[in-house]
């Protein structure tokens, strides 16, 4: 059974505009002097055992973060094998293809001085 008639004529241009929205169709009532007040529960004794917050976060009360010795011990290897890959394309004259491994023994050398800046402080 065919519905529509395809071959009858050509269509150019965009399809017909969406039909507008009813004015039912949102879900969310919109707040007037009309609309029914919601009463808010009265502040009882469990909200003030909850712990207070500080506003630097949890962290800014409790000392520095201390990185874990084992990501320490993973960032040095990393470095330690950047560094080599470095000096051996530095002594194979190949400059350009050091510079990614310098990058990343720059980067692990930041990471640690950070890491031990904020040990001291």
């Amino acid at each position: 059974m065919k519905t529509r008639n395809r071959d009858a004529g050509s269509t150019t241009g965009l399809p017909p505009p969406l039909a507008p929205p009813s004015r039912d169709a949102n879900p969310w009532t919109m707040s007037g002097p009309d609309a029914p007040r919601v009463s808010v529960p009265p502040v009882g004794p469990t909200a003030s055992s909850l712990p207070k917050r500080h506003p630097g976060g949890p962290s800014a009360t409790t000392g520095s973060r201390r990185m874990p010795v084992f990501a320490l011990l993973v960032l040095g290897v990393i470095a330690f094998a950047a560094l080599a890959a470095a000096v051996h394309e530095i002594g194979s004259g190949n400059y350009a293809d050091a510079v990614g491994p310098l990058f990343a023994v720059a980067f692990a050398t930041f990471v640690f001085w950070k890491q031990a800046r904020g040990r001291r402080s």
